[in-house]
C-alpha cells in the first residue's frame, strides 16, 4: 500500500488525542481542552472544554465526548 500525503495544517496547540472525520466535516480532540470544527483546513468553530476530553463521535448533531474522569457527555450543536 502506498500513501500520498494530499495536505496538512496545523490544528492544534497540544497533541491531537481523537479525529473524526465525515465526508467534508472534520472535527479534532485536543490536550490542548478543545475540540475544533473544521471544513478543509479551516477552523469554522472552537468549543473549550472544562476538563480534557479522550473520544469523541458524532450522530445527528449530538456530540457525545468521554473524559479522563470517566464520563460521557452529551451535546447538541447546530450547523455541524
Amino acid at each position: 500500500m502506498n500513501g500520498n500525503n494530499l495536505f496538512n495544517f496545523k490544528a492544534h496547540e497540544k497533541e491531537i488525542t481523537n479525529i473524526y472525520l465525515e465526508d467534508s466535516r472534520l472535527i479534532s480532540l485536543s490536550e490542548d481542552n478543545t475540540i475544533k470544527f473544521w471544513e478543509n483546513d479551516e477552523c469554522k468553530y472552537t468549543y473549550f472544554m472544562d476538563i480534557f476530553a479522550t473520544s469523541i463521535n458524532l450522530k445527528d448533531n449530538k456530540l457525545a465526548v468521554g473524559d479522563t474522569l470517566g464520563n460521557v457527555r452529551f451535546f447538541e450543536f447546530n450547523n455541524l
